[in-house]
């Protein structure tokens, strides 16, 4: 026979209640643990936090700052291009609210400056953008610089012939700088332009862009 001894240390130790105690204390000391390492990561991030609204008004008015100062520098290169092509432009500069081009002079409106007020705004502007980065290393610019027919409607006078031509020559100037290449879909470039650029003769059947669409042989 058994001897009560024997039965007392073949029992379980400790009993099945104390050991799922045992386990929801652990379990609970886990979850304490958890939200203390919380609490801390809590209290690191608010600090985080107060210091960056801290210091965002400054960084605010730091990058207002620097702002403004770039669109200054992109008007005055912008003003410079228009003068180029229109010497008698006084006044151009970019909005520095709306990034727009203002231009205002006696006689802009007279004449169509080189295929209209749009091209010569949206020319000069990108030119001006190259500029500001010569100066500026940090400032990004395109590498590729696509004009279809800059000197749209410059034959309707002398004026605006002479200013189709400064403006092929900002254009051809900007293509020869080594900052990118520059495009320009055109008739003609006058002769001062002709050194150091490469010429690609289109037609109907060739495009220069392979995937274009081709014109019939009525489309001339």
């Amino acid at each position: 026979m058994w001897s009560a001894t024997a039965i007392t240390a073949l029992a379980p130790w400790p009993p099945p209640r104390d050991r799922s105690e045992l386990v929801q204390l652990k379990w609970q000391l886990k979850e304490v643990e958890n939200i203390l390492h919380l609490t801390a990561e809590k209290e690191a991030l608010g600090k985080q936090r107060a210091e960056a609204r801290e210091a965002l008004p400054a960084a605010q008015h730091e990058r207002e700052t620097r702002r403004k100062e770039r669109i200054q520098l992109w008007s005055q290169h912008f003003l410079a291009r228009v003068q180029a092509v229109v010497p008698g432009v006084e006044r151009a500069r970019i909005d520095p609210d709306a990034h727009a081009t203002v231009i205002g002079h006696a006689v802009f409106e007279d004449s169509s400056v080189a295929g209209g007020d749009l091209i010569l705004r949206n020319v000069c502007a990108l030119l001006a953008l190259r500029d500001v980065a010569r100066e500026v290393p940090s400032a990004p610019i395109p590498s590729l610089l696509v004009v279809d027919f800059p000197v749209y409607g410059s034959d309707t006078n002398e004026t605006d012939r002479h200013n189709g031509t400064r403006l092929l020559e900002q254009l051809v100037d900007a293509a020869r700088d080594g900052r990118g290449q520059v495009l320009i879909a055109t008739r003609a470039l006058p002769a001062s332009a002709h050194d150091g650029v490469r010429h690609l003769a289109l037609s109907p059947t060739h495009h220069f862009f392979e995937h274009a669409p081709r014109s019939s042989d009525q489309d001339g």
